[in-house]
């Protein structure tokens, strides 16, 4: 075979290689067809319902740059104290399995070192919370955020615009209760910026532009 040839062929290889490995990362997560709490978000449709707040643009069938053998993603535009906060139908408990879902931001600024930095560590303050209105008092877990569950490789890769996969396991949520409580069951889960970590947040800070895809809550005797 001419060098030539030999050399299409390998960087063809080189190019398919990411959006292979990406499909794969979500097949393995949603392999099963029956999940603990199910699927939230994928390919353009909300399972739950949107009761966000502080976001300055939510498109749940954004056509660019979707996950490989999608058609679109959920993109939006979080502001300082704004979240993607999305009710279940059903609320359901946080023992064992783990929240999936895949994850990019939807600008591009990493042209320099220390712009990629910037990026992945606005990135890495997003954070995540469950909640509850059952029976009739609210009540909220502790937020875990990405920079917690996504290696710093994986926080430039993603703010580069890559599609990065988290996981993060419902026990890092759990609720610690007292004696005799009912057991604590969310109907909520919650995605935003200084919901519960203030450190350095203020009305002045940038939207941080993101998206989402394959938003699935998956039991434990699934989740391998």
């Amino acid at each position: 075979m001419p060098v030539r040839c030999l050399l299409a062929l390998l960087l063809l290889l080189t190019a398919w290689q990411p959006a292979a490995r990406a499909v794969l990362d979500a097949r393995s997560l949603l392999s099963a067809s029956a999940t603990s709490v199910g699927t939230i978000y994928s390919n353009g449709d909300l399972a739950w319902r949107s009761w966000s707040w502080g976001l300055s643009q939510l498109s749940l069938r954004d056509p660019s740059n979707p996950m490989p053998g999608a058609r679109a993603s959920l993109c939006m535009s979080v502001q300082p104290f704004g979240a993607l906060s999305l009710r279940s139908p059903m609320p359901f408990a946080l023992e064992g399995g783990v929240l999936g879902f895949y994850l990019r931001a939807n600008s591009n600024s990493t042209a320099t070192a220390d712009a990629a930095a910037g990026a992945a560590a606005s990135l890495g303050a997003l954070e995540l919370q469950f909640e509850s209105s059952q029976p009739s008092r609210y009540s909220i877990t502790h937020s875990v955020s990405l920079g917690d569950l996504l290696s710093p490789a994986d926080l430039v890769a993603a703010a580069a615009g890559e599609w990065v996969a988290v996981k993060a396991p419902l026990s890092a949520f759990a609720q610690q209760q007292a004696e005799g409580d009912a057991p604590f069951k969310a109907d909520r889960l919650t995605v935003g910026l200084c919901l519960q970590r203030m450190d350095g947040c203020s009305a002045g800070m940038p939207a941080l532009d993101v998206c989402l895809d394959k938003l699935v809550i998956v039991s434990a005797a699934q989740r391998k």
